[in-house]
């Protein structure tokens, strides 16, 4: 990294060959000497809230009323997840997503994900579903989103109300899903694409593009 002050400027300014690289090595460097918010409160759950077995529950998690977890869940620091929602058996939720970037020799390093995962209200999460945390922002599934079992929601994805992903589809990071639209089974929609309110996403398909309803 090259660091430059202009003596006109206010600010420093870093000159990088691999911008994203650099930006991980930042925050790695801010983690360590400074330190981000650190999630060390117990979970907090509505009374009302149903725990099958072997639920796993980190720091910052909260539950809200009505919603049942079943058994073998986990669910990650910093996750709040709604009213009346359906966590369904061996569900992992607010991990890391995947995100590297590969030094000059190959090897990889690692980006830190500081998000969370927000989940509203009414939503049902099926069996063997993985959602991941975001980077800097959320992770976000709106109310009423329906998402089948075997589902994987990357990294700063973003799940509008009424949406149903139905079973093996994968959205990479920062997919944007618009409001009642179907993801047919085993579709997969490549990264930061937006798909338009009431789209159908066909069965199998693979989205490399925006999809737009007008």
């Amino acid at each position: 990294i090259v660091i430059a002050q202009a003596s006109n400027l206010s600010s420093n300014k870093i000159i990088s060959e691999n911008p994203r690289f650099d930006f991980i090595r930042a925050l790695e460097w801010l983690n360590i000497n400074c330190g981000f918010e650190k999630r060390n409160n117990l979970p907090k759950l509505h009374k009302t809230v149903v725990l099958g077995k072997n639920v796993a529950l980190e720091a910052d998690v909260i539950i809200g009323e009505g919603t049942i977890i079943e058994h073998n869940v986990t669910i990650m620091a910093g996750t709040k997840i709604g009213n009346n929602c359906l966590i369904r058996a061996n569900s992992v939720i607010g991990s890391d997503g995947f995100g590297y970037e590969r030094m000059q020799d190959g090897t990889p390093v690692k980006f830190i994900h500081l998000g969370g995962v927000e989940i509203g209200h009414n939503v049902e999460v099926g069996a063997g579903t993985c959602i991941a945390k975001g980077t800097l922002d959320n992770t976000i599934i709106e109310d009423n989103v329906k998402i089948d079992n075997l589902v994987h929601i990357a990294h700063n994805c973003v799940i509008k109300k009424g949406a149903f992903i139905i079973a093996s589809s994968v959205l990479c990071g920062g997919v944007e899903i618009g409001e009642e639209t179907w993801v047919a089974p085993n579709a997969t929609i490549t990264q930061k694409a937006k798909i338009g309110q009431g789209a159908l996403i066909g069965l199998g398909a693979v989205v490399t593009k925006d999809v737009q309803i007008k």
